[in-house]
Protein backbone atom coordinates (compact mmCIF):
# COMPACT_ATOMS: atom_id res chain seq x y z
CA UNK A 1 0.00 0.00 0.00
CA UNK A 2 1.15 3.47 -0.78
CA UNK A 3 1.41 6.34 1.68
CA UNK A 4 -1.62 7.91 -0.07
CA UNK A 5 -3.84 4.96 0.86
CA UNK A 6 -3.03 5.45 4.54
CA UNK A 7 -3.71 9.20 4.54
CA UNK A 8 -6.81 10.63 6.27
CA UNK A 9 -7.79 12.46 3.07
CA UNK A 10 -7.82 9.19 1.12
CA UNK A 11 -10.03 7.61 3.78
CA UNK A 12 -12.51 10.50 3.71
CA UNK A 13 -12.62 10.63 -0.09
CA UNK A 14 -13.10 6.86 -0.30
CA UNK A 15 -15.98 7.05 2.15
CA UNK A 16 -17.39 10.06 0.27
CA UNK A 17 -17.44 8.29 -3.09
CA UNK A 18 -18.58 4.93 -1.74
CA UNK A 19 -21.45 6.57 0.18
CA UNK A 20 -22.44 8.76 -2.79
CA UNK A 21 -22.44 5.68 -5.02
CA UNK A 22 -24.48 3.75 -2.47
CA UNK A 23 -27.20 6.41 -2.51
CA UNK A 24 -27.19 7.19 -6.22
CA UNK A 25 -30.00 4.72 -7.02
CA UNK A 26 -31.90 4.54 -3.74
CA UNK A 27 -35.02 6.43 -2.64
CA UNK A 28 -34.64 9.61 -0.57
CA UNK A 29 -35.89 7.94 2.61
CA UNK A 30 -33.25 5.18 2.55
CA UNK A 31 -31.56 4.77 5.95
CA UNK A 32 -27.87 5.40 6.36
CA UNK A 33 -25.62 2.40 6.58
CA UNK A 34 -24.25 1.88 10.10
CA UNK A 35 -20.74 2.66 8.86
CA UNK A 36 -21.67 6.31 8.37
CA UNK A 37 -20.93 6.83 12.07
CA UNK A 38 -23.31 9.68 12.92
CA UNK A 39 -26.96 9.95 13.81
CA UNK A 40 -30.11 11.59 12.61
CA UNK A 41 -29.41 14.85 14.49
CA UNK A 42 -26.01 15.22 12.84
CA UNK A 43 -27.52 14.62 9.39
CA UNK A 44 -30.27 17.15 10.12
CA UNK A 45 -27.63 19.57 11.42
CA UNK A 46 -25.79 19.36 8.11
CA UNK A 47 -28.99 20.16 6.23
CA UNK A 48 -29.80 22.96 8.75
CA UNK A 49 -26.52 24.65 7.79
CA UNK A 50 -27.13 24.12 4.07
CA UNK A 51 -30.72 25.41 4.17
CA UNK A 52 -29.56 28.46 6.13
CA UNK A 53 -26.86 29.26 3.59
CA UNK A 54 -29.21 28.67 0.66
CA UNK A 55 -31.84 30.92 2.26
CA UNK A 56 -29.30 33.69 2.67
CA UNK A 57 -28.33 33.41 -1.00
CA UNK A 58 -31.93 33.43 -2.20
CA UNK A 59 -32.78 36.42 -0.01
CA UNK A 60 -29.79 38.41 -1.26
CA UNK A 61 -30.79 37.75 -4.87
CA UNK A 62 -34.47 38.52 -4.14
CA UNK A 63 -33.68 41.84 -2.45
CA UNK A 64 -31.33 42.80 -5.30
CA UNK A 65 -33.98 42.36 -7.99
CA UNK A 66 -35.36 45.68 -9.30
CA UNK A 67 -38.77 46.48 -7.82
CA UNK A 68 -39.07 50.23 -8.49
CA UNK A 69 -38.51 52.71 -11.27
CA UNK A 70 -35.93 54.04 -11.90
CA UNK A 71 -33.96 50.82 -11.57
CA UNK A 72 -30.89 50.93 -9.34
CA UNK A 73 -28.49 49.00 -11.57
CA UNK A 74 -26.11 48.33 -8.69
CA UNK A 75 -28.54 45.51 -7.81
CA UNK A 76 -27.43 45.60 -4.17
CA UNK A 77 -28.98 42.82 -2.12
CA UNK A 78 -29.04 42.35 1.63
CA UNK A 79 -30.02 39.97 4.40
CA UNK A 80 -29.77 39.74 8.18
CA UNK A 81 -27.72 37.44 10.37
CA UNK A 82 -30.98 36.45 12.07
CA UNK A 83 -32.13 34.83 8.84
CA UNK A 84 -29.59 32.00 8.79
CA UNK A 85 -31.14 30.06 11.70
CA UNK A 86 -34.63 30.94 10.50
CA UNK A 87 -33.92 29.47 7.05
CA UNK A 88 -32.14 26.57 8.73
CA UNK A 89 -35.44 25.66 10.38
CA UNK A 90 -36.38 24.05 7.07
CA UNK A 91 -34.50 20.96 8.21
CA UNK A 92 -36.52 20.18 11.37
CA UNK A 93 -39.83 21.72 10.25
CA UNK A 94 -40.20 21.48 6.46
CA UNK A 95 -38.56 18.09 5.85
CA UNK A 96 -40.88 16.00 8.08
CA UNK A 97 -43.90 17.92 6.78
CA UNK A 98 -42.91 17.41 3.15
CA UNK A 99 -42.31 13.70 3.72
CA UNK A 100 -45.68 13.33 5.46
CA UNK A 101 -47.63 15.26 2.80
CA UNK A 102 -46.07 13.34 -0.07
CA UNK A 103 -46.43 10.06 1.82
CA UNK A 104 -50.14 10.79 2.28
CA UNK A 105 -50.46 11.16 -1.50
CA UNK A 106 -51.69 14.76 -1.46
CA UNK A 107 -51.74 16.47 -4.85
CA UNK A 108 -49.30 19.31 -5.52
CA UNK A 109 -51.81 22.20 -5.22
CA UNK A 110 -52.78 21.08 -1.71
CA UNK A 111 -49.13 20.57 -0.70
CA UNK A 112 -48.23 24.01 -2.09
CA UNK A 113 -51.06 25.68 -0.15
CA UNK A 114 -49.96 23.97 3.06
CA UNK A 115 -46.34 25.01 2.48
CA UNK A 116 -47.39 28.63 1.81
CA UNK A 117 -49.49 28.75 4.98
CA UNK A 118 -46.64 27.24 6.99
CA UNK A 119 -44.03 29.64 5.62
CA UNK A 120 -46.26 32.65 6.26
CA UNK A 121 -47.04 31.48 9.80
CA UNK A 122 -43.33 30.95 10.48
CA UNK A 123 -42.49 34.38 8.99
CA UNK A 124 -45.02 35.99 11.33
CA UNK A 125 -43.92 33.98 14.38
CA UNK A 126 -40.18 34.56 13.92
CA UNK A 127 -40.81 38.26 13.20
CA UNK A 128 -42.88 38.51 16.38
CA UNK A 129 -40.17 36.76 18.43
CA UNK A 130 -37.44 39.03 17.02
CA UNK A 131 -39.62 42.06 17.68
CA UNK A 132 -39.97 41.00 21.32
CA UNK A 133 -36.25 40.21 21.71
CA UNK A 134 -34.72 43.17 19.87
CA UNK A 135 -37.47 45.78 19.78
CA UNK A 136 -38.04 45.55 16.03
CA UNK A 137 -38.51 43.08 13.21
CA UNK A 138 -35.69 43.21 10.62
CA UNK A 139 -38.10 42.86 7.69
CA UNK A 140 -40.80 45.26 8.90
CA UNK A 141 -43.29 45.64 6.03
CA UNK A 142 -45.11 48.59 7.61
CA UNK A 143 -45.27 51.47 5.13
CA UNK A 144 -44.08 49.35 2.20
CA UNK A 145 -47.35 47.57 1.46
CA UNK A 146 -50.93 47.42 2.71
CA UNK A 147 -51.01 43.61 2.47
CA UNK A 148 -49.30 42.74 5.75
CA UNK A 149 -50.13 41.65 9.27
CA UNK A 150 -48.48 43.87 11.85
CA UNK A 151 -45.55 44.46 9.49
CA UNK A 152 -44.42 40.87 10.13
CA UNK A 153 -45.89 38.92 7.21
CA UNK A 154 -47.07 39.75 3.67
CA UNK A 155 -50.16 38.12 2.17
CA UNK A 156 -49.09 38.93 -1.38
CA UNK A 157 -46.05 36.66 -1.02
CA UNK A 158 -48.30 33.58 -0.72
CA UNK A 159 -47.79 32.55 -4.39
CA UNK A 160 -44.01 32.80 -3.93
CA UNK A 161 -44.10 30.66 -0.78
CA UNK A 162 -46.39 28.20 -2.62
CA UNK A 163 -43.86 27.83 -5.46
CA UNK A 164 -40.85 27.73 -3.13
CA UNK A 165 -42.40 24.99 -1.02
CA UNK A 166 -42.90 22.80 -4.09
CA UNK A 167 -39.46 23.66 -5.48
CA UNK A 168 -37.86 22.59 -2.20
CA UNK A 169 -39.22 19.02 -2.52
CA UNK A 170 -36.61 17.80 -5.05
CA UNK A 171 -33.91 19.80 -3.25
CA UNK A 172 -34.86 18.07 0.00
CA UNK A 173 -34.63 14.66 -1.69
CA UNK A 174 -31.22 15.51 -3.12
CA UNK A 175 -29.89 16.79 0.21
CA UNK A 176 -31.11 13.67 2.02
CA UNK A 177 -29.21 11.54 -0.51
CA UNK A 178 -26.07 13.70 -0.33
CA UNK A 179 -25.96 14.21 3.45
CA UNK A 180 -24.04 10.97 4.13
CA UNK A 181 -21.36 11.98 1.64
CA UNK A 182 -21.17 15.53 3.01
CA UNK A 183 -20.96 14.21 6.55
CA UNK A 184 -18.27 11.71 5.58
CA UNK A 185 -16.14 14.54 4.21
CA UNK A 186 -16.20 16.35 7.58
CA UNK A 187 -16.27 13.54 10.16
Amino acid sequence: MSLWQWSPLHTKLSLFYSTAGYYANTPAAAPLPPAAGYGMLARMGIRFVLYGLLGWCIEIVWTALPKRRPVDWRLAGHTYLWMWPIYGLLAPLYEPLADALRGAGLVWPVRGAIYAAGFMALEWLTGWILQRLTGRCPWDYTGRTRRHIGGLMRWDYAPLWFALGLALEPLHDTLVRLTPAIGAAFY
